[in-house]
């Protein structure tokens, strides 16, 4: 990657916010709402990173497309996981889903895409 995961998007700062803000909600529309806001914040200060890391290295177009992989890829983990646990829990999984695993692509292919890779 261009820059450090954690100055692209740092996970544990998140879980952070999940801890203190979402986990009190109880209405699921108020839980999207505190999600949206705060992962858009997010990912226009990791894409900002990201361009300002290319701008002082321009020939390095390979890593920015692994750093803008990386930030949609936790976007998309950190989505999943409040959706799984908060907005839609299930009280009593099956195997099946308990065992789940996301390992969406995205539309094309891409070597380094991996829902789990935060």
């Amino acid at each position: 990657m261009i820059s450090p995961a954690e100055m692209i998007f740092d996970s544990e700062t998140m879980v952070a916010f999940i801890k203190a803000n979402l986990v009190t909600l109880s209405d699921s529309k108020d839980i999207r709402a505190g999600l949206a806001t705060e992962l858009k914040a997010r990912q226009i200060a990791g894409m900002e990173h990201i361009a300002h890391a290319f701008s002082k290295s321009p020939f390095s177009a390979h890593e920015v497309t692994r750093s803008y992989t990386y930030l949609t890829d936790c976007i998309v983990k950190t989505t999943w996981f409040v959706a799984s646990t908060f907005v839609h829990p299930l009280a009593n999984p099956t195997e099946s889903e308990r065992l789940f695993c996301c390992c969406g692509r995205g539309v094309w292919p891409r070597r380094n895409g991996s829902v789990f890779r935060c």
